[in-house]
């Protein structure tokens, strides 16, 4: 699967074993071969907060705000946010798809 995240295309994969330099991680943002990649056999709840992590930090890049994207947790805050926000409101994502609709159109 692909996901855009400003004018970057990235590749969204799974992996068995992500491995940081001391820890398993849950995920992790490859900015240079634009992809981001998750662990595998993770809940579909973890995998959704990770996720979000993971593209909040691409968020805080496009913008400029590089360190932000250091604190772990306002990264995890805003995941966590996020998430909520999409389970919360299930239509949301309807919304602005209608929008790309008539983009196309």
């Amino acid at each position: 699967m692909n996901i855009r995240v400003g004018p970057v295309i990235y590749e969204l994969i799974e992996e068995h074993n992500l491995h940081g330099s001391k820890d398993l991680l849950y995920g992790v943002v490859d900015c240079d071969e634009c992809v981001i990649k998750l662990r595998e056999n993770m809940s579909v709840q973890r995998k959704r907060v990770t996720f979000w992590h993971e593209v909040t930090h691409l968020l805080l890049a496009q913008i400029g705000k590089d360190e932000l994207g250091k604190d772990e947790d306002l990264i995890d805050a805003l995941a966590n946010v996020l998430v909520g926000l999409f389970i919360d409101n299930p239509g949301i994502s309807e919304l602005y798809a209608e929008d790309a609709d008539e983009e196309t159109a």
